[in-house]
């Protein structure tokens, strides 16, 4: 058994670890354990944007373990649970609302908003005799969210990851990885239901910049989701001797987004690319340990919408 502390410590001298590369779990240190938590939060308050709800209750559980499943392989995973429930929000039912394409949906009465997640990371790496080691990450998160208010939404997530590694020896003292990253993320509206026939209950669809149309009563039939690939890769560089370690890793990742209707209807399209920089330093003395990581992250998106264009066409033999 470890504790708390020998826990955190074994995230904090292995930079691997923090990285994506899973390939990384050969050149860590640790011992076999898992750990486990469940906690309650609440905050609120008036001040928050717009699309987001004054009070927040949750219920959260995570849990995560170290195994050498035999010699040469080695697992790490981890999952969480976690229920929430937003008041007093408006204008976005949809789960990524700030991040992602303008093209989202809401309603302007305020509602509360319930959401389950699930979310589970694996990472599998085989050690050789050679100067390569192997490895794989998987991720499977799915979510829920549903709206408890006139008019009444429940919009659903699959969000899919798997990313190959290698790892390779430079020497003693120096090794270098590389990771390639295929994401795969669905966020879909299946329809919209009332309890009340109210005529004047209105669902908005955005458009960015502040413009949205509104629907009456139409909004019953309304459809949308977001199907949304992802590919890139990172490369990392780790230096290293008996007290100090130095990690370096560089990331591109490339998103492309399709929105759909009913009858493959769609309001537009979004493209999107993820940059990121981050070092990890590591320095150990007999009395100190001293432990900085830096994280870069830098996104650029845009959005082409899909306009109506009329087209007539004259028979000239008629």
């Amino acid at each position: 058994a470890v504790t708390t502390e020998e826990h955190q410590l074994t995230t904090v001298n292995n930079p691997w670890l923090q990285t994506d590369n899973a390939a990384g779990l050969g050149r860590s240190t640790y011992s076999d354990h898992a750990m486990a938590s469940i906690g309650v939060e609440t905050f609120g308050g008036d001040y928050h944007r717009a699309q987001e709800g004054n009070r927040v209750n949750k219920l959260d559980f995570f849990a995560e373990s170290y195994t050498h499943l035999s010699k040469n392989w080695i697992a790490w995973g981890s999952f969480r649970f976690n229920m929430m429930r937003e008041k007093e929000r408006a204008w976005s039912d949809v789960i990524d609302t700030y991040e992602s394409s303008p093209y989202i949906f809401g309603s302007s009465v305020k509602g509360s908003y319930d959401t389950q997640m699930f979310d589970l990371h694996i990472k599998l790496a085989r050690t050789t005799k050679g100067i390569a080691t192997f490895g794989a990450t998987v991720d499977y998160k799915v979510a829920d969210v549903s709206r408890q208010r006139d008019p009444r939404s429940r919009t659903q997530l699959a969000d899919y990851t798997l990313r190959p590694s290698i790892l390779f020896a430079l020497g003693a003292h120096s090794d270098i990885g590389v990771t390639g990253a295929y994401r795969w993320k669905k966020e879909k509206l299946p329809n919209v239901t009332t309890v009340q026939e109210d005529p004047n209950i209105l669902c908005y669809t955005m458009l960015g910049m502040e413009q949205a149309s509104a629907t009456a009563a139409g909004f019953k039939g309304f459809q949308r989701q977001f199907v949304s690939a992802y590919w890139g890769g990172d490369i990392q560089y780790r230096m290293h001797c008996a007290s100090n370690q130095l990690l370096l890793s560089v990331g591109a990742l490339f998103e492309n987004q399709k929105i759909e209707e009913e009858i493959k209807h769609s309001p537009g399209s979004f493209k999107a690319y993820h940059l990121n920089v981050d070092v990890y330093v590591n320095h150990q003395s007999d009395k100190t340990l001293l432990a900085v990581t830096w994280k870069n992250y830098y996104k650029k998106g845009h959005a082409n919408e899909n306009l109506q264009e009329l087209v007539t066409t004259r028979d000239a033999t008629t």
